[in-house]
Formats: C-alpha cells, structure tokens, sequence
C-alpha cells in the first residue's frame, strides 16, 4: 500500500524488477525500495548469509551507505549501486571484493561528483571491480536515468555467489 513520507510517495515492492518494471512505466513515486534484511544471527563480516545474491544499492546519503555497508560487511554482498554517493577512501581495500557500479550527474549540487569519481579510483587502485558513470549536465537527481541503463540488471544479475 503506498504511503507518503514527507511530502513523498512511497510506494513498497517485492522486487527489484517489480521497482525497475514501475519506473520504467513510468509510475509517479520518488523512490522505491526493496528490503530483505539479513536476520542479526547470519550478519558476520567475513561471511554472506546462505543466498545466491544479495545486492545493495542507494542514492545520496543511501550511495554513501552504500559503500559503508560494503566496507563494514565485505563479502556479504554480491554486489553494490552507488547513485550520488562516495566512500571512505581509506577502506577501499575492503570494498574489493564486490563489484560496484557507481552514478553520478556531472553538475550534482548536493554531493560533489569528485566523491564518486575518488572513491572508484580507490576500489580500482586496490584491485577491485569498479563501474563508474557520469552523466554530463545532470545534477544530483539521477535515479531516473540509472534505472533505465540497459546494462543495469544483467550486470547485477551476473553476480552470483
């Protein structure tokens, strides 16, 4: 059932293709979110809980918990979408076992661009698999744009445990 949180249309899902299949037909909400929390008792930081997949993935502030959630539990995700976020440079190395696929809008007034491009040069110089688009001209509300990206789904449907 769809709710609004300040001033928002949420709108909850079951899936991340459901959320792709909604925005795409273009449905009026501005974010959807799908949640599958690992229980207290599986969450160990060298090991995934027993699932073929488990991405992350976040805009703004959820880009920066994206990579945070990453780095705190590295292994435990098969992969991860940072949308106008950045990371701690100085734990790159633990993010190296995921794959990443950063976003960002060139002109994002929120969140500077270099937040992104800086720590995808970290994951990359440490040996990890990093992604990284810039869209020329666009600001800091991308979201639209990346889930449109025809490379999206089958890059995170290729990761597997």
């Amino acid at each position: 059932e769809a709710r609004i949180v300040e001033g928002l249309r949420v709108v909850p899902v079951d899936s991340l293709l459901e959320a792709v299949q909604m925005l795409n037909a273009g449905a009026d909400v501005a974010s959807v979110r799908v949640e599958t929390p690992p229980s207290p008792r599986t969450v160990d930081h060298d090991a995934a809980p027993s699932l073929d997949f488990a991405d992350v993935a976040g805009q703004s502030m959820g880009g920066f918990g994206t990579f945070a959630i990453i780095s705190e539990y590295p292994g435990m995700f098969t992969a991860g979408v940072a949308l106008c976020g950045g990371g701690d440079e100085s734990k790159a190395a633990r993010l190296i076992r995921t794959p990443v696929w950063a976003f960002h809008g060139e002109k994002d007034e929120a969140v500077n661009v270099e937040r992104s491009r800086n720590i995808v040069a970290a994951i990359r110089k440490a040996g990890g698999q990093a992604r990284y688009t810039e869209y020329s001209g666009e600001g800091h509300l991308i979201w639209s744009k990346v889930v449109k990206e025809p490379e999206l789904l089958p890059w995170l449907f290729a990761h597997r445990k």
